[in-house]
C-alpha cells in the first residue's frame, strides 16, 4: 500500500534541501516522514528516485562551492578536516589517487585557490556554481567573506 502523504511536490522539497546542503534525515524532517517512508517511496514512486539522484548531484555541487569558498580562506573559521571528511563519508571522495574516488583534492589546489585575485576566484566559482546550475550564484559572489 503506498503511503497516502507521497505527493509530487516532495520532489521539489527533496532537490530544494540537498541543494542547501541537506541529508536524507533532513529531507526527512522538511517532509515530517522517517527514513523508512523516505527509502520506500525511492521504491514505488520513480519521479521521487529520480529527484534523489538530482538532489545527490545539488548536494555535491554543495559540498564543492562549500569546500571551494574555505579552501580560498573566504570562510571564516572553515575546518578543512571536517568538510574533506563529510565529503569522503557521504560522497567517497579522496584524497589521493587509487583510494576509490574521483575527485582528489590536494593542498596545492587549495593554496592556488587561495592566491587568485578576487575577480578571478569570483569568475571561476561563477563558472563552477552555473556548472552545476546552482539557483542564484551571484548571491554567493556577493557576500564578502573577508569581513565575518
Amino acid at each position: 500500500m503506498r503511503d497516502p502523504k507521497y505527493d509530487k511536490v516532495n520532489c521539489d522539497a527533496l532537490i530544494k534541501v540537498m541543494r542547501a546542503g541537506g541529508s536524507v534525515a533532513s529531507v526527512c524532517v522538511a517532509l515530517d516522514i522517517c527514513k523508512s517512508t523516505f527509502y520506500n517511496w525511492l521504491k514505488d514512486y520513480p519521479e521521487f528516485n529520480t529527484a534523489y539522484e538530482r538532489g545527490k548531484v545539488g548536494y555535491e555541487a554543495f559540498l564543492e562551492e562549500l569546500i571551494t569558498l574555505g579552501a580560498s580562506g573566504r570562510l571564516p573559521h572553515f575546518n578543512a578536516t571536517a568538510a574533506l571528511g563529510l565529503a569522503n563519508n557521504k560522497l567517497g571522495w579522496t584524497r589521493g589517487p587509487g583510494q576509490g574516488g574521483d575527485t582528489n583534492i590536494s593542498i596545492g589546489n587549495m593554496n592556488v585557490l587561495q592566491s587568485l585575485p578576487d575577480t578571478e576566484f569570483k569568475r571561476l566559482l561563477e563558472d563552477k556554481m552555473k556548472q552545476y546550475r546552482l539557483e542564484n550564484p551571484q548571491a554567493v559572489l556577493d557576500v564578502d567573506y573577508e569581513s565575518n
